[in-house]
């Protein structure tokens, strides 16, 4: 099966109580837990050698939306293996 071409960036939908089910709600997404978890998804994507940029917007539904946009580089490079 042929995969699919890279996205440019991908949305990733988090609820805090997905991300921490046993854990109780301190306030939810606010404050700077909002940015450790940019800073912990852009480190892992880094690691795994895909650099990217890491937003976080809320939407009307009051969830956050975590955004990636990916480097030019990765996408290159995914292009040269697809």
């Amino acid at each position: 099966m042929p995969s699919s071409p890279p996205r440019p960036s991908t949305a990733l939908r988090l609820s805090p109580a997905a991300a921490h089910p046993h854990r109780p709600s301190r306030g939810g997404w606010e404050g700077d837990s909002r940015f450790s978890r940019i800073g912990v998804v852009r480190g892992v994507l880094e690691a795994a050698q895909f650099p990217a940029e890491v937003s976080a917007h809320d939407n009307e539904e009051g969830a956050t939306v975590l955004l990636i946009k990916f480097a030019p580089e990765v996408l290159e490079r995914e292009k040269r293996q697809a």
